[in-house]
């Protein structure tokens, strides 16, 4: 009885000291968003002002800082392209506090004209940069809807370091850093795409730029990729439904000269909201599309006539000329 008695005393023990250390490391957390538009602030900096405690936010906003001594503290928030935010904090003992803020965006001004969206857009996606862990170029939403694109191969190769294979004067599959497309890790969402060819490599010419919220490409080769990530690493980020009713609209036409067709065209419409109190959101987008990517392909076949004194003449045997007809309708 003594000796159970003893374990109950022992265990309780362990669980007060626990509790106490536990108790010893206030903190504070919570998420940083855009006033205008309610969404998360990737890589937005959080720091207490005099000391080395501080954190960035995660792709869903949120930030943490513990092991905070207890105290009053000037808190520094900061995104590139908006306004710096102070607050002051107290941060008390076993307590872990929640604060949320809103930053305003504050543009960028000449005289009298203002650039909002785009720069907006590009201010995103070089705080992505500059906090990522690793070599990273990314296009941000607004970057890709700016430039009438055939599909998400012509957006990546204008990129730094990459370029793209071409069928019908179309880009199809990506090559980064010179090396051949089966060695691109091509993934949505972070999951692997799965490939199209016997080598392992991905035609991602069927993905529409404008169903994509932003474009990552990794040229670094880090221990958590796997082995084909030589060349490099591209993921697609789908768009996502942003707070309130939001509609797009785009419309393309074109003229092919090769087949004299004035019959190219792309619309895509998009629609989106949030509801449940922005837990809950939806994005539809439709794509109509018809292209005519007809091209004349010329080839020619050889062979290399061994002559007297080790001389060698090369001979052409056969010339084609070939008309090739694709068109594109979705």
């Amino acid at each position: 009885m003594a000796f159970s008695k003893n374990i109950i005393l022992f265990i309780s023990a362990n669980v007060c000291v626990i509790y106490c250390l536990l108790g010893q490391s206030p903190g504070l957390h919570g998420y940083i968003y855009d006033k205008e538009t309610s969404e998360p602030l990737i890589g937005a900096s959080i720091l207490l002002e005099g000391t080395s405690f501080g954190s960035a936010t995660d792709i869903t906003g949120n930030y943490h800082i513990s092991g905070i001594p207890v105290g009053t503290y000037n808190l520094q928030i900061s995104y590139l392209g908006y306004e710096n935010l102070n607050e002051k904090v107290e941060i008390l003992p076993d307590l872990t506090k929640e604060m949320n803020f809103y930053l305003s965006y504050s543009g960028v001004q000449f005289g009298a004209v203002t650039i909002t969206a785009q720069a907006k857009g590009q201010a995103k996606a070089i705080n992505d940069q500059l906090n990522s862990n690793v070599i990273k170029n990314v296009i941000a939403s607004e970057k890709i809807q700016e430039l009438p694109d055939a599909n998400a191969a012509e957006t990546i190769s204008r990129l730094p370091g990459v370029s793209v294979q071409r069928t019908g004067g179309e880009g199809s599959k990506v090559v980064v850093r010179g090396l051949s497309p089966k060695y691109t890790s091509m993934m949505v969402e972070g999951v692997n795409m799965a490939t199209s060819e016997n080598d392992r490599s991905a035609d991602i010419s069927a993905i529409s730029p404008y169903s994509l919220g932003g474009i990552e490409l990794l040229k670094a080769i880090t221990a958590d990729k796997d082995a084909n990530f030589v060349g490099g690493s591209i993921n697609f980020i789908l768009q996502e439904a942003k707070n309130n009713w939001h509609a797009n609209i785009i419309m393309q036409a074109g003229y092919n000269g090769l087949k004299k067709s004035v019959n190219d065209y792309l619309f895509t419409g998009s629609i989106s909201n949030r509801f449940f109190n922005q837990r809950f959101g939806v994005f539809a987008q439709i794509n109509a599309e018809n292209r005519n990517r007809s091209s004349n392909d010329q080839g020619a076949t050889y062979n290399i006539r061994e002559l007297d004194g080790n001389k060698k003449e090369i001979h052409t045997t056969n010339l084609i000329l070939s008309d090739i007809y694709r068109q594109t309708k979705d």
